[in-house]
C-alpha cells in the first residue's frame, strides 16, 4: 500500500478543517503545531540559525458511539514535517538535538484499531511503539531524542524501529492490572516504510525484512513508574566485521518518580544495551530532573538532562577511521505555559564529542520552541 504526498496533503488539510468547524461529528480532534529556532552558537560542523516545524493532527473516533462496536476506538494521527535538519548540517551531534528533525513531507503517521475487554487491549494498524514503549512522561520535557527513546534502541534495524518519523503494520497487547501492574507486547513489521523514501506513507512487508517484537513490563501509577523492556529482530543481520550473521536484540530499564507530595519535583533515569556486534550504539545512560510549578507559575516547567550515547567497539574497528568512543549531551530547558493554546521554550545543549567525530569540537547550541495546540 502506498499513500502518496499529495494524498497525504488532502486528508490532512480535510481534517484541519473539521477542527477549524469543531470536529464534534467526529469525535476528539485535536491539533497542533511546534516550531523550532535552532542555533548552534559554536563548535559542530558550522555555526548558524535554522528553523524547522511539526504538524500532529489526530483523530480518536469511539466507534461504540458512532457503530455500536463495544469498547472499540479508531485512531489517526496525520504528521507533517518542514524546515532544515540542524543536527545533520550545523551540529553534527548523533544524538539529534530536536525531536521534531525529519524529512519534509505530509503523511498518515499511526492508523489503528483498538478493541477493550476489561484490562486487556488488543491493537492492529500503524502503530507508533514510542508511544507506549521505552518512554516516561518526566522525559518528554526536553527536546534531545535520546530522552524521548534511547539511541541503543531508535537506531537499531535496517530503518529503526516504528517510531518518529517513519511507522509500521503492528499488532499490539497490552494488560493493566488493579495493583498497578502493566505489561505491553508488540509485533511489527522488521523494515518500516521503504528505506529509500523519505517521504508519503508505505506498507510493504518482505519475508526477508522478519519482524520486531517487543515487550516490556512494570508498575505505573500516579507519581512513579519503572519498566524492564526486550526488543529482538527476527531477521539475521551482518556482523560489522562480515564474518558472520546473528539476530538483533537488546534490552532497557527505566524509571521515574515525584519527589515531592505536590509533583512539584520529579526525576528518571533510562539505561539500554544493545548487541555490539551489529548495532553502533551498544548502551546508553540517560537521567533528568523536571521541577513544575516555577514561582507564582503553577504550570511552567524547568528541567535538566544528560543522554550518554557509546560506540561498541566492533563498530568502531569496521570504519577506516578514528572515532570518539562517546557522546554526552547537557540539557537545560525552561517550558512557559503561556495559556492552554500557547507554549513556548527555551533550550539550551552542551554537546561533548558530537557525531564521536574528533575532528568536531563540542558544540553548544540553543533553541526556542513555540507550541500551539488546538
Amino acid at each position: 500500500m502506498r499513500m502518496d504526498q499529495t494524498t497525504n496533503m488532502k486528508f490532512c488539510v480535510a481534517l484541519v478543517l473539521v477542527v477549524l468547524s469543531g470536529g464534534g461529528l467526529f469525535g476528539q480532534v485535536q491539533f497542533t503545531y511546534t516550531g523550532d529556532v535552532v542555533s548552534n552558537l559554536s563548535g559542530g560542523l558550522k555555526t548558524g540559525t535554522q528553523y524547522l516545524d511539526n504538524y500532529d493532527l489526530t483523530l480518536m473516533l469511539d466507534l461504540e458511539k458512532h457503530l455500536g462496536w463495544k469498547h472499540t476506538e479508531l485512531f489517526f494521527y496525520g504528521l507533517g514535517n518542514q524546515g532544515k535538519n540542524p543536527s545533520a548540517t550545523l551540529i553534527g551531534d548523533a544524538q539529534t538535538m530536536s525531536n521534531i528533525e525529519a524529512p519534509s513531507g505530509f503523511k498518515v503517521y499511526e492508523f489503528w484499531l483498538q478493541r477493550s475487554i476489561g484490562n486487556h487491549r488488543v491493537l492492529f494498524g500503524l502503530f507508533d511503539l514510542n508511544s507506549e514503549f521505552d518512554s516516561m512522561d518526566s522525559a518528554s520535557l526536553f527536546l534531545n531524542s535520546s530522552h524521548g527513546i534511547g539511541p541503543d534502541f531508535s537506531q537499531s534495524g535496517l530503518n529503526g524501529p516504528s517510531i518518529f518519523p517513519v511507522t509500521s503494520l503492528a499488532i499490539r497487547y497490552a494488560y493493566s492490572s488493579p495493583s498497578n501492574f502493566y505489561l505491553r507486547t508488540a509485533l511489527f513489521d522488521g523494515v518500516p516504510g521503504l528505506p529509500e523514501k523519505e517521504n508519503g506513507t508505505y506498507v510493504k512487508w518482505d519475508k526477508d525484512e522478519g519482524f520486531l517484537f517487543s515487550a516490556e513490563a512494570g508498575k505505573e501509577a500516579d507519581g512513579y513508574k519503572w519498566g524492564l523492556g526486550v526488543w529482538r529482530y527476527t531477521a539475521d543481520f551482518d556482523t560489522f566485521d562480515s564474518s558472520d550473521q546473528r539476530s538483533n536484540t537488546g534490552v532497557y530499564l527505566l524509571g521515574e518518580k515525584h519527589l515531592s507530595e505536590d509533583g512539584g519535583l520529579s526525576v528518571f533515569g533510562r539505561i539500554g544495551v544493545a548487541d555490539e556486534e551489529v548495532n553502533a550504539v551498544d548502551y546508553y545512560l540517560g537521567c533528568g530532573a523536571t521541577w513544575s510549578g516555577v514561582g507564582k507559575r503553577s504550570d511552567d516547567q524547568v528541567g535538566l538532562a544528560f543522554a550518554y550515547a557509546h560506540l561498541g567497539s566492533p563498530y568502531v574497528g569496521s570504519v577506516n577511521q578514528d572515532l570518539d568512543d562517546a557522546e554526552l549531551n547537557v540539557e537545560a530547558t525552561y517550558f512557559l505555559n503561556i495559556n492552554k493554546t500557547i507554549g513556548l521554550q527555551l533550550d539550551f545543549q552542551h554537546i561533548l564529542d558530537p557525531g564521536m567525530d574528533p575532528a568536531l569540537e563540542d558544540a553548544t547550541a540553543v533553541a526556542t520552541r513555540l507550541t500551539l495546540s488546538f
